[in-house]
């Protein structure tokens, strides 16, 4: 049974252990990117280094990045004036083209190429000129000067939400938060979304080929004919949106306002382009496309305006003049985000099934997968979700070899992508009543005490062949990332990925 400390935060009253948070406190483990030396930097904290003093996030702390970030501006509007305008957009295309290939092919995607790519397209009308350059070098100069004016404006964000902190002293020390990296090292790379060159061993991605072979049937299609297919891609869609919304300021160029109407009509053009090169088309050739569906809740221009980068969205396609530029696999990835939008923020009973659906299919697979695995090793499984004395068990599995019970306890939910943020973290994912760690942890503590309160109940329950008090007794909560906290008094707290491989011997 456990015992009582005199260290409480948050109310924790018992032995627990975390290498994300403050014992003392319960604030935020940072590390300095260079040293690796971990702090606390709640300034409230008696463990905050007093060596230490950290910039704020006002206006006049975080001047000297937005003079380098207006100088950067001005300097890169000063060469993309300098290009042919239809050839410097003509090459970002390609170049974002390529990456979406890549991401098909190797089902990997560089995160911040893709944005960048989209970022520099929505940039280059402000400076449009009659420019005449044309060559390589002068392309590879605008992209690797954006990709430094993109750094400045993300460090800021993050800056402002705590996933890197700048020191004054010692000065210009870079500190990381910890927790971060279970984003950049679990969660991102979980959904394809890593540098590709990192990852050469991963499976094909087959989306493309299959969607192809379907809407290929037809050239004007309804979503609600093809609503249910898209809806299997809810996986590969959660992580896009969790690619898109990295950043606030990201997360609005990423927001449509698209109806079903605007699906069908881009599933269409889709289903109309036959390869995968950059295609310069008039734009009548999408009106043509817009008139035949049967339903329009936008006028031509409105819809033109959403796919072309209008109100500071992310170009899906470039327009110029009377033409539009696009590609076939773009249009596809980016309608994938935009169904999965459509049915996340539908308010029908049937929208919310799927959503419910989708979230609760991983959580099933792996308790399918756990009980498996655990028969395998000889434990013999009870029935999923047992209940006991009023209290439901996920997992019960006993060795009457190794006199063992085994109470384990899946929570497979993703964390939200708010939650990425020293504002939010804690709540959204510690101390939150119903998702947060900290809760579940205590409820199985609750049901790990409830057996040696009654253990004869449990004796019959589980119909043991020996008494109850011969056996070892041990409670896991298993999370589908590297949990916030590894223990909470009896119970053991840990990813899918470390249960697999320190329980299951994988």
């Amino acid at each position: 049974m456990i015992t009582t400390t005199n260290n409480a935060p948050y109310g924790i009253k018992v032995p627990w252990d975390s290498g994300y948070l403050c014992k003392r406190c319960g604030g935020l483990i940072y590390y300095d990117i260079n040293t690796k030396r971990q702090a606390c930097l709640n300034p409230e904290c008696q463990d905050y280094p007093k060596e230490i003093e950290v910039y704020g996030t006002t206006e006049a702390d975080l001047k000297f990045l937005n003079n380098q970030f207006a100088q950067i501006e001005k300097n890169l509007g000063q060469m993309v004036r300098t290009c042919d305008y239809r050839f410097l957009a003509l090459s970002l295309l390609q170049m974002r083209r390529n990456i979406v290939n890549e991401f098909f092919t190797s089902g990997r995607m560089h995160i911040d190429s893709f944005l960048v790519s989209n970022d520099i397209l929505s940039f280059i009308p402000k400076y449009k000129s009659l420019g005449i350059r044309k060559d390589a070098r002068t392309l590879e100069t605008i992209v690797q000067l954006y990709k430094e004016y993109s750094d400045l404006l993300n460090m800021t964000e993050d800056f402002k939400e705590g996933r890197y902190v700048l020191t004054r002293k010692p000065p210009e020390h870079l500190f990381r938060l910890k927790y971060y990296d279970v984003v950049l090292e679990e969660i991102w790379p979980s959904y394809g979304l890593v540098d590709i060159k990192s990852m050469p061993n991963v499976n094909n991605f087959r989306y493309h080929e299959v969607i192809q072979k379907l809407i290929s049937k037809h050239l004007t299609i309804t979503t609600t004919d093809y609503g249910p297919f898209f809806d299997n891609l809810w996986p590969f869609a959660i992580g896009f949106r969790y690619l898109v919304k990295r950043n606030y300021a990201t997360s609005l160029k990423y927001r449509y306002a698209v109806t079903p109407a605007d699906l069908a009509n881009i599933l269409s053009v889709i289903a109309s382009l036959r390869d995968n090169e950059v295609k310069t088309l008039p734009i009548v050739n999408l009106l043509a496309h817009f008139i035949k569906q049967p339903k329009r809740d936008k006028d031509f221009t409105d819809f033109i305006g959403m796919l072309s980068g209008g109100s500071g969205k992310a170009p899906i396609l470039f327009k110029t003049n009377g033409d539009v530029m696009l590609d076939r696999r773009t249009m596809l990835l980016f309608f994938i985000l935009l169904h999965t939008q459509h049915i996340a923020s539908s308010a029908t009973p049937s929208g919310q099934q799927v959503i419910d659906l989708h979230k609760q299919q991983a959580g099933t697979e792996y308790e399918t997968y756990l009980k498996t695995k655990l028969e395998e090793k000889g434990y013999r499984c009870m029935p999923r979700s047992t209940r006991v004395a009023r209290r439901d068990y996920d997992q019960i599995g006993i060795s009457e070899s190794g006199r063992e019970i085994l109470l384990v306890e899946t929570k497979f939910r993703d964390p939200s992508s708010s939650s990425f943020s020293r504002h939010t973290l804690i709540d959204q994912e510690f101390t939150l009543a119903e998702d947060g760690l900290l809760p579940q942890a205590i409820t199985h503590q609750e049901r790990y005490d409830l057996i040696f309160e009654k253990p004869q109940l449990f004796q019959g329950k589980l119909g043991l062949k020996s008494n109850i008090a011969d056996y070892a007794i041990k409670a896991y909560l298993v999370t589908k990332f590297t949990p916030l906290m590894h223990s909470y008094g009896n119970v053991s707290i840990m990813s899918e990925r470390q249960f697999r491989t320190a329980i299951l011997g994988e």
